[in-house]
């Protein structure tokens, strides 16, 4: 390995010490200039004049960890090993080593003389980490054959970030050591940093998990080929991974998202694809997006779109994100209701009723949050079912103001439907004797009868002296009193 290499750790595992706003001395500039030039001292490009530290192990020792990163990177250069002695010595007396510190040094030191490196690091383990992690770095091979099993983890990481080539070849040439001492997370995570793919391999084979931090970072860094990944290995994860991919790129590449789509395949990952990239969109475009949504030719994902664009309207315009809402069951009258039906080999089924489109409860919601009354006044032009889920919501944010819109309204199937919705709600929060006064006022005899005996039982359950007392001074109808009695009898 290039001397030079050994300072460019200033930008390498120990790139969190080159950090901040302050400004870089000179001897610290240095330090980027050889790593650029890495392979300088093995012949590789043009002669330059050779930079010195002026540091000694007195002034190394006085800076903090920040600035001796730095300082130490291109002092090394030059020490020899009874310098590096020397400021280890004095290293130790600090309260609390900094690993990256010790790696920096250890690094240099194992290249000079290895077993001289462990003899000096032997008064600990957190040396010794540090020790054969960079042994690990300087020869592979020495390292692998020689390192015993408590710091066998340590030097896998360091081949993972270094040397990922020799990553399956350690594990084999070590099955005594097996998983104990290993850090699959930390290995994948190095591993992942050259070989993301090798990383995804590693962990599965292994058993560890940590796969969606190293599609994060792999969305990061290279977006268009974790896509690719994606594509080629659908069967690899429950949806885990296209979820993590989708909001790295919200987050990081958001620009990149439209072009993503357009070149993804057919089937969900497009469709996530798209419907992340049209999200964008509304928030940085909303009149392209409104122009988009209207162009589509798919009723359902239209109304998608538009309830995607609304929710984005509500803070800033809910005057148009009301008109998106009516818009949205406009063009699709039954995007709360779409059946969904599993069938299973025995010939069984299970079906549920559930949003025919993606974000529209969210929108419902948002909506409701703003005005509810207003949100309500649009739902009413498109039914109960859409009244009805306007009126839980609302039910659940406010119920005393639901149920003074509610008082308003006529006899009929709504009323009926949001005094239940009210009587629940009043029930769950022990408040029985008003949850049966508004259940009493559900003009449907055999709902009001049900849901009455339901609350009265409820009720018996959780406060018997309170709801006998109840009973006697109310004028239950003679069926509520049979189907409570007959509930009470066989109980």
């Amino acid at each position: 390995m290039p001397l030079a290499l050994t300072a460019g750790f200033a930008i390498g595992f120990g790139s969190r010490h080159l950090g901040g706003e302050q400004e870089t001395p000179a001897g610290e500039a240095s330090v980027q200039s050889r790593h650029d030039l890495g392979g300088m001292e093995s012949g590789a490009g043009a002669a330059l004049p050779k930079l010195k530290s002026t540091d000694t192990v007195e002034s190394l020792l006085a800076l903090d960890d920040a600035s001796l990163y730095r300082h130490l990177a291109l002092w090394l250069l030059d020490a020899d090993e009874r310098q590096m002695q020397a400021f280890l010595q004095g290293y130790d007396e600090r309260s609390e080593a900094d690993d990256e510190v010790l790696k920096l040094l250890f690094a240099r030191w194992t290249k000079l003389n290895p077993q001289g490196a462990l003899d000096a690091a032997k008064s600990d383990d957190t040396k010794l980490s540090a020790c054969w992690w960079a042994w690990a770095m300087n020869d592979p091979e020495t390292a692998v054959r020689e390192v015993p099993g408590e710091f066998f983890d340590d030097v896998m990481q360091s081949l993972a970030r270094f040397h990922p080539q020799r990553v399956k070849w350690a594990i084999e040439a070590h099955p005594e050591h097996g998983d104990y001492h290993m850090d699959f997370e930390q290995i994948a995570m190095d591993l992942a940093a050259t070989d993301p793919a090798g990383a995804l391999l590693f962990l599965r084979k292994r058993g560890g998990s940590g796969e969606t931090e190293v599609i994060e970072r792999w969305t990061r860094e290279d977006p268009h080929s974790a896509l690719a990944w994606l594509e080629e290995h659908p069967d690899r994860t429950g949806g885990d991974f296209e979820e993590e991919f989708i909001e790295t790129l919200e987050e990081a590449h958001p620009e990149l998202l439209a072009e993503l789509a357009a070149r993804s395949r057919s089937g969900m990952l497009k469709w996530q694809l798209e419907r992340a990239a049209f999200a964008h969109l509304s928030k940085s475009d909303p009149a392209a997006a409104l122009e988009m949504a209207r162009s589509t030719d798919s009723p359902r994902i239209k109304a998608e779109r538009l309830a995607l664009l609304g929710h984005e309207m509500i803070a800033g315009d809910p005057r148009q994100a009301l008109a998106r809402f009516d818009e949205v069951f406009q063009t699709l009258p039954d995007a709360l209701n779409r059946i969904s039906q599993i069938r299973y080999s025995d010939g069984g089924t299970d079906t549920e009723t559930v949003d025919a489109i993606a974000g529209v409860g969210d929108f419902i919601e948002g909506l409701v949050a703003a005005d509810p009354r207003a949100t309500m006044d649009v739902a009413s032009r498109h039914g109960v079912e859409v009244m009805a889920r306007v009126g839980g919501k609302w039910a659940s944010e406010n119920l005393e103001d639901f149920s003074g819109w509610l008082s308003e309204q006529p006899p009929g199937p709504l009323r009926d439907r949001g005094k239940t919705a009210v009587a629940r709600r009043l029930s769950s929060a022990s408040r029985y004797a008003d949850a049966l006064q508004s259940a009493g006022q559900i003009e449907d005899e055999d709902s009001r009868t049900s849901l009455r005996v339901e609350i009265l039982i409820d009720w018996k359950n959780a406060e018997p002296a309170a709801a006998d007392a109840w009973i006697d001074g109310a004028e239950l109808s003679e069926s509520e009193l049979d189907k409570f009695d007959h509930f009470m009898i066989w109980r």
